[in-house]
């Protein structure tokens, strides 16, 4: 009965050992008293998930709308479809206008319809702006631009449509550096700043060769229309 009790303890005692034993530890115990114990298989130590942040929701991007319509000035002439006073034409069209929200026609400015010119390029603005001729300056006793005198007008206007006022070719604070890019006026402090040239000077004519705004303020003279002529003004 003694031995019988002996036994049973000592299989308590052997199976709470195994009970608080690491696994690794305890495979060695069974493989030293027993056979036929299937090898352990090591596992991967489970990493701690580490809880992630949630991402924002995804930012839908709206639909660009349509494109604002693109600004033109046009000369008046061309935008009511008349070529003949440029041109040697009868034809006459109606795509772009003043009024009208169009698309630019003459993609690098100064393109022509087509036809002949009426008058060469020199002659030919004058016959309309006689306030720009050297006749008007020398009975005004004013100085005239070296272009407006040579009658160089599309140098710096595009005779039918532009993205800049008065049918620029280039913007007024850019239009005069092509030919005033050097010289000693630059070092001066008063062309120091970034004011527009046109702020001080005339663009056509003036007092002397300064051309100065504060000397002489250039007006627009209203252009006279020929009798039959269909436009009311340019």
């Amino acid at each position: 009965m003694i031995r019988v009790s002996a036994h049973i303890f000592m299989i308590l005692l052997f199976t709470t050992s195994l009970t608080g034993c690491e696994p690794h530890t305890r495979h060695q115990v069974l493989t030293f008293f027993f056979t036929g114990v299937p090898p352990l298989e090591e596992s991967e130590p489970v990493a701690k998930i580490q809880e992630q942040p949630t991402p924002p929701p995804a930012k839908i991007l709206e639909k660009p709308g349509p494109a604002a319509a693109q600004t033109l000035f046009s000369h008046p002439v061309w935008a009511a479809g008349t070529c003949t006073p440029c041109h040697e034409s009868m034809s006459t069209f109606s795509t772009p206008g003043v009024k009208k929200t169009l698309t630019t026609v003459f993609e690098s400015g100064g393109g022509m319809p087509g036809g002949k010119l009426t008058l060469a390029k020199n002659e030919l603005c004058t016959q309309c702006h006689k306030d720009k001729t050297p006749k008007r300056a020398l009975a005004d006793n004013l100085w005239l631009h070296n272009t407006t005198a040579k009658g160089d007008c599309l140098t710096c206007h595009d005779p039918h449509q532009s993205n800049n006022a008065k049918t620029l070719r280039q913007a007024p604070a850019i239009i005069c550096l092509p030919c005033h890019k050097e010289g000693k006026f630059l070092t001066t402090p008063v062309h120091q700043t970034k004011d527009e040239c046109l702020s001080c000077h005339n663009p056509h004519m003036g007092i002397n060769k300064n051309l100065l705004t504060k000397e002489y303020k250039e007006v627009k003279t209203p252009v006279v229309l020929a009798p039959g002529d269909q436009n009311s003004g340019r």
